[in-house]
Parts: structure tokens; C-alpha cells; sequence
């Protein structure tokens, strides 16, 4: 009892810390849950509308009558079955908050404190004591690399839980008992041996339903321990083992992905839907410069000056930028190199020398797919270019770095310290290595990072008021129709319209269509495509005859800021527009035009 009252003293701890650090950092009292924590115009924009759409239109649905206007717009092609666990959680919480906005704030709020659950979990179950996995725990929980994917890129970032879980597995995938083929004359119990193979097939099966990238690195690493325990073990039972588990994560996968392959035998293939090209994985590809050096967002100045400078001048630098460890995971990184490479100098070390061994060549294995030139690129050559951003396994690096570090801190504390004050200094240890850590990884709060709350709120709330008063002055179904003319998806910027401006009036409105959101190379992009091409007062004639009720015009999509455009259209429609309060947005009515072109048609 006393122990069971420990080890949930020791979650409460953690939930209590992680809360104050969350909200230390995210300043916690300026925050309106309502409004997005990040609110861009780019990915995240994305994401909010697939969250929306799903929620409106039902779970794993790809169409939404409220884009795409005349048509439905349809993302099938498009279709990401990363969605399938966010989406359940959302509306679990949306059954509370009723307002999505607030749903996917929380959701992205509460995965920092569900990773730092099952990271204690599993530094708890690998021998670690409490105060190792409570630091080590909340460490992994605040990396950097959480921090530049936010809600921009929210699987990646809110998915970070199920990493210590997938590390679990492969720790008992390489145990004497391994995992799926039990023999009588194992150690531990049938009951405790079937409850590991469930568990491993169930992290398996929420693996591709939260981030594909993830899966994909997982299912990478369960071959790389079922091949390493064969060979120690000298039995195949390890690989077979592996095999299982990666072919539970594809046909999970693969069920995912049903609905878009019904799709595409239905309505064929989209000649226009990019395809990854295999030297990307190059582009975005990990480098240990980046994992070692501090962050470019480093609180302190001269670190991130000198993160900033290497940026600069090196090539490849995107977005492995972020894949930075921060000081204590980086001691981890370099002890599993230096372990796998001088093994027996480091034998004295570590108690836990086989999982040590495990996380070394997991380690290794790890760097070679992800790096500039590794595994990766030749996957990508050879198989398929779908993957190709493998700095991201960087977050598998993270937590066998953590994992090794405390296990070195732990057996240093261990030897260093009398036995009656090992327990005392030993927390005190951890609480300064803890701090430090914080400080070391998370982002100073200009860093851009982090969100800004008042311009988010003042950007935010003109949106909505603009939106809503479209609302009010048109009937439910109106369709809008939006310029500038951009394609969906991942369109580059049109002067200073993010790719994914044009969802701002569908996040904000419940009961409006509007025109953009169609997939492009599909009948409905190609319809507005053509409208862009005809000569302004051609254009809005044929939206006029196609029903629509009003023109929608995002200034930042125009070098000029839409005074020539604004202009035009206000000589045609005779119309003034009702402007938003900080003068971006621009929507001009078409009722009294639409009258008066019926009028011509009955004369």
C-alpha cells in the first residue's frame, strides 16, 4: 500500500509541476482558451479546419459542404489518418467545452502532461528511482522540438506521449522473454507475459492513428531490436516478434487508409497531387550539429547567437533547426555513442548494462535513418518518398538520450554519495539538473516559438467580428466567394496570404460556403481556377449566375494591398464594403447585383 501510495504521490507530483510549468511558460494568465494559441494563417490553420470539419461532419470524414462552394470541397486526396486519435479525444472534450477551438487549445495543453505520464511509467518500469523519472519525465515532455510544431504541426507535437510507450516495447521485445511466443520455461508468469504482448499490439495499433512519421520510425526501430536480440538470444523468435508488431501497425494503417483508397479507385488518381521528390528526405534530413548545438530561441543571448550564426552559414538548415536536445539529453546522446563504441570502458558506469547496450544500438540505428544521407535517403530512393522529413525521429532520440543520462546521474549519485544522505542530495540533484534542464530547452518567450496572446486575441476577435457580420447579413448557405484565387493544398504564400489564409471565414462562421478549400487537379479547383483567368466584371457575372451572395477579399494577398481590386469591384457592385477592424478583410455584397442581373434576364 505504502508503495502504491508513492508511485501516485509521484504522478500528482508530476502533474502539479508540469501544470506550473506550462503555465509559467505560456503565461498562463494571459491565455483565453477560446482563441487559438497560435493563430498564423499556416498549418495551423489546417488543422483547425480539419478538426472542425470532422467534428461537424463525423469522425475520419473527408468532404465539407461548407468548402469548396459551388461544389463540396473533398480532401481525400489529401487524406492524413493521423486524424483518427486526436479527433476522438477532441470530441470527448468537446462534449464539455462545446466549442472546438477550445477542445484542440486543451487537447495541445494536456498531451504535455500525458507524456510526461508515460515517461515516468516507463523510466519508472527500466529501473529508475521516482525523483530520476520525475525530472527525466518532464524534460522529454518540454523539448524544443514540442515548441516548434505546436498546434502547426499538432500530431507531431501532442503525439509525444506514445513514444516512451513504443521505447517500451522495444525493451521488452529484447528481454530473455520477448514478446507473442511464450515458453513454459520463461521466468515470468503466462498472465504477465500475454498482458506485455497485448499492450505492445495495442501501441501498435494507436501508432498510426496519431502520427504516421511516428510509426513509420517505430516500426524502423522494433526491426532493428528484433535483429539485435536474435543475434544475442541466437534465436528468431525476437524477429518474428518484430515482424508482428510492424505488420500490426500497417494494417492498422492501411485501414486507415481505406477511405481514400475507395476514393481514388472511384474517382482516379490526381495527376496533380505532389508527390514527395526522394532528395527532400536530404532537405529535411537530421544533423548531430544541430542535436548538440544549443537552440537559435536559447534564452540565453550567446548561445542562441551562436545557434544563429551556424544556421546561417550551413547548408540544409530547415526545420532540423529544432531537433536540438538541450544539454542533459545531449550528455545521454554522446554516453550511448561512446558506449556502443568502447563498450567495455563503460561497463562500470551503469547497473542496467543490457538496457543500456539496447539504447546505444537504438541510438545509433536511429541517427543512420535520419541523417543527411542515411537510410532514410535510400528508403526514400529505392521504396517511396512519402517520409521525408526524418529529423523528426529526433523525439525517439531524445528519450534514449533522457533514459541514458539518468541512468548515468543515477549510478553516479550511487557511487558518490553515502547510502544515509544518497536519498536527501539525490533529489536535490535531480531538482537542479530539472531547472536547468527547463531553462536549457524551452524557448525564450520573443523567440516566435511561443505564442503571442494579445496580437493573437486583437487578430482573432476582428476576424470573428468581421466574419460574424457577414453572418447576419446573409442567409444561411450563402455561398461566398473568395479572392485572390489560391490552390489548396500546401500552396506557397500569395504575397503576404499564408497558404492556408483563405480558412479564416470558415473557422470563424457556422452557417456561410465558401469557395475555397477544393482540391486542386479536381473538377472544383479547376472551375475556380478558370473563373481567375476571366477579366473582373466576366468574373463576377459568372459567380453571379453560380449563386453566390458576396465577395470575400484578403488584402494581404495582394502586392498593392487590394486597393486596386477593392477599387474595381466597388465600381461594379456600386457597393461600399463593410471592412474588418483592422482593415484586412473585405466583403462586398452581391444581393443588389444578383437583382439586377436577374431583372436582365426576365427583360
Amino acid at each position: 500500500m505504502s508503495k502504491l501510495f508513492k508511485e501516485t504521490g509521484l504522478y500528482i507530483i508530476s502533474f502539479l509541476l508540469c501544470s506550473a510549468i506550462l503555465f509559467n511558460i505560456f503565461e498562463g494568465y494571459k491565455i483565453d482558451l477560446s482563441v487559438p494559441l497560435y493563430y498564423s494563417g499556416g498549418d495551423d490553420f489546417y488543422w483547425l479546419a480539419t478538426f472542425k470539419g470532422q467534428l461537424e461532419n463525423g469522425w475520419l470524414t473527408q468532404s465539407n459542404p461548407l468548402l469548396g462552394a459551388p461544389t463540396v470541397a473533398d480532401w481525400s486526396d489529401f487524406y492524413n489518418p493521423t486524424t483518427a486519435f486526436p479527433v476522438l479525444v477532441l470530441k470527448f472534450i468537446n462534449c464539455f467545452t462545446c466549442d472546438y477551438l477550445t477542445s484542440v487549445n486543451v487537447y495541445f495543453l494536456l498531451s504535455f502532461i500525458l507524456s510526461t505520464f508515460t515517461s515516468i511509467f516507463v523510466f519508472r518500469w527500466c529501473g529508475l528511482d521516482r525523483s530520476s523519472a520525475l525530472a527525466g519525465s518532464l524534460l522529454f515532455s518540454f523539448l524544443l522540438y514540442k515548441f516548434a510544431r505546436n498546434t502547426g504541426h499538432i500530431t507531431l507535437s501532442t503525439a509525444l506521449f506514445i513514444i516512451p510507450l513504443c521505447v517500451l516495447v522495444m525493451v521488452w521485445l529484447s528481454e530473455r522473454e520477448g514478446l507473442f511466443f511464450y515458453r513454459y520455461q520463461q521466468r515470468q508468469t503466462p498472465k504477465s507475459f500475454f498482458t506485455k504482448s497485448l499492450v505492445s499490439l495495442l501501441v501498435c495499433i494507436m501508432l498510426p492513428m496519431m502520427e504516421v512519421y511516428y510509426a513509420f520510425f517505430a516500426c524502423y526501430l522494433f526491426v532493428v531490436t528484433g535483429i539485435y536480440a536474435s543475434l544475442y538470444k541466437r534465436s528468431f523468435y525476437p524477429l518474428l516478434a518484430s515482424g508482428i508488431l510492424v505488420i500490426a501497425v500497417v494494417m492498422t494503417l492501411l485501414m486507415l487508409l481505406l477511405p481514400n483508397i475507395m476514393y481514388i479507385i472511384e474517382h482516379g488518381i490526381n495527376p496533380q497531387h505532389r508527390s514527395h521528390l526522394f532528395w527532400e528526405a536530404e532537405l529535411y534530413g537530421l544533423k548531430i550539429s544541430h542535436l548538440l548545438l544549443p537552440s537559435g530561441h536559447h534564452r540565453i543571448p550567446l548561445l542562441a547567437d551562436i545557434a544563429t550564426q551556424y544556421n546561417s552559414q550551413a547548408p540544409l538548415t530547415t526545420e532540423n533547426q529544432s531537433a536540438s536536445l538541450g544539454v542533459i539529453a545531449s550528455i545521454g546522446f554522446l554516453f550511448l555513442l561512446f558506449n556502443l563504441l568502447f563498450n567495455r570502458k563503460t561497463q562500470s558506469l551503469v547497473n542496467n548494462k543490457q538496457l543500456v547496450e539496447l539504447l546505444s544500438v537504438l541510438n545509433f540505428s536511429a541517427v543512420l535513418l535520419g541523417t543527411i544521407g542515411g537510410f532514410g535517403v535510400l528508403f526514400n530512393f529505392f521504396i517511396s518518398s512519402d517520409i521525408r522529413a526524418y529529423n523528426r525521429i529526433v523525439v525517439f532520440i531524445a528519450f534514449f538520450s533522457l533514459l541514458a543520462s539518468f541512468i548515468l546521474f543515477s549510478h553516479v549519485i550511487k557511487s558518490l554519495v553515502l547510502k544515509h544522505y544518497r536519498g536527501r542530495i539525490g533529489k536535490i540533484i535531480m531538482l537542479i539538473i530539472l531547472t536547468l534542464g527547463i531553462l536549457d530547452q524551452t524557448p525564450r518567450s520573443s523567440s516566435g516559438l511561443l505564442p503571442n496572446h494579445v496580437l493573437n486575441q486583437k487578430m482573432f476577435l476582428s476576424d470573428k467580428a468581421f466574419i460574424k457580420e457577414i453572418e447576419q447579413n446573409s442567409s444561411t448557405g450563402a455561398m461566398i466567394y473568395q479572392l485572390p484565387y489560391m490552390r489548396f493544398p500546401e500552396a506557397p504564400p500569395v504575397n503576404s496570404l499564408p497558404g492556408y489564409g483563405l480558412l479564416l471565414g470558415y473557422l470563424h462562421s457556422n452557417t456561410l460556403r465558401w469557395s475555397f478549400g477544393n482540391f486542386r487537379g479536381r473538377p472544383g479547383d479547376s472551375q475556380q481556377q478558370n473563373l481567375s483567368g476571366l477579366p473582373l466584371s466576366q468574373q463576377i457575372a459568372e459567380i453571379s449566375l453560380l449563386g453566390f451572395n458576396g465577395i470575400y477579399i484578403d488584402r494581404f494577398g495582394y502586392a498593392d494591398n487590394g486597393a486596386d481590386i477593392v477599387a474595381k469591384i466597388a465600381a461594379l457592385l456600386e457597393e461600399t464594403p463593410i471592412e474588418s477592424d483592422n482593415k484586412r478583410l473585405v466583403f462586398f455584397t452581391l444581393k443588389k447585383y444578383n437583382h439586377r442581373v436577374m431583372l436582365m434576364k426576365w427583360k
